[in-house]
């Protein structure tokens, strides 16, 4: 059977330099969870992208810790061009 979705992650600014992202793990319903898709709102408002160098979901250190670090630099870049 199929893993329920997350719950919506949330976000906690741990130094002026990252923003870490959090989520909880689903009710698995007896299956492993493998990977996370972790996809990030880009400035529009609308689109949503993957960061894969630090917030890779299919990571199992990410996986585990159901966490993951962006530094602010890469997320005011594209293709999220965050303000």
């Amino acid at each position: 059977m199929k893993p329920a979705a997350p719950m919506a992650p949330t976000t906690s600014l741990n130094t002026s330099n990252d923003v870490t992202f959090k989520w909880y793990a689903p009710n698995n319903c007896g299956s492993l969870i493998t990977a996370y898709k972790v996809q990030i709102r880009q400035g529009d408002g609308v689109t949503y992208s993957t960061e894969t160098v630090n917030c890779d979901g299919s990571n199992p250190a990410i996986v585990a810790a159901t966490s993951c670090t962006v530094p602010i630099s890469v997320l005011m870049t594209a293709p999220f061009n965050l303000a």
